[in-house]
């Protein structure tokens, strides 16, 4: 069995940063965007930036650099929660994926052994700062796009997304703190790990 390739895919470079430092990943130049790898551990990273306008054509360019036919895609990025039912550092792993601009949903298929909470997300154009009063749901700027994107070239079940709490939506964003994100993230590192090792079992 051809072991397939992981291909994470983070918005920010606070997101990035724990992950290749972890999984020592190396700058890869062939890409003209942050591109990362560790041919041993058959892992990668893109960044794709905050929002949609350069997923598609990222995830297009990767696709055309490597030579795998079996590739999962991981979205690891922060989220703002309700304050009512979400703690900051919480992680959640995504079982409805709604747009604020779409009438079109997904439901990624989750068939690995997990820990975490399930939750639906909201991919929205601009950052939410009224607490989130018109969404149930966790609230991102790339859930959508990049599940739309990914979806036509992968099975929906080898397609996963992770989301952390930073923020209730409520003007405490920690988009300006990346040392924070870097943070919380690294405290969550190996409960994200052995999801990412558990997925990669998938057949």
């Amino acid at each position: 069995m051809i072991q397939k390739l992981q291909c994470l895919i983070t918005a920010l470079k606070a997101e990035s940063d724990p992950f290749i430092q972890h999984l020592r990943l190396k700058r890869n130049s062939a890409l003209n965007f942050p591109y990362y790898v560790n041919q041993k551990l058959n892992i990668g990273l893109i960044g794709v930036g905050v929002g949609k306008k350069n997923i598609k054509s990222r995830i297009n360019d990767f696709l055309n650099l490597i030579d795998h036919k079996d590739v999962q895609f991981i979205n690891i990025g922060i989220v703002g929660g309700k304050k009512c039912s979400t703690n900051i550092g919480e992680l959640f792993i995504i079982n409805k994926i709604l747009d604020d601009n779409s009438d079109s949903k997904y439901y990624p298929e989750i068939i690995v052994d997990h820990g975490m909470n399930e939750s639906s997300i909201t991919t929205v154009e601009t950052p939410v700062l009224d607490g989130g009063k018109k969404y149930d749901t966790l609230v991102d700027m790339e859930a959508h796009e990049i599940f739309s994107t990914c979806s036509k070239f992968v099975p929906v079940h080898d397609i996963s997304i992770i989301k952390l709490i930073s923020d209730h939506m409520d003007g405490h964003e920690l988009y300006n703190q990346p040392r924070i994100i870097s943070e919380l993230f690294k405290e969550k590192m190996n409960e994200i790990i052995h999801l990412i090792n558990q997925f990669k079992l998938i057949e």
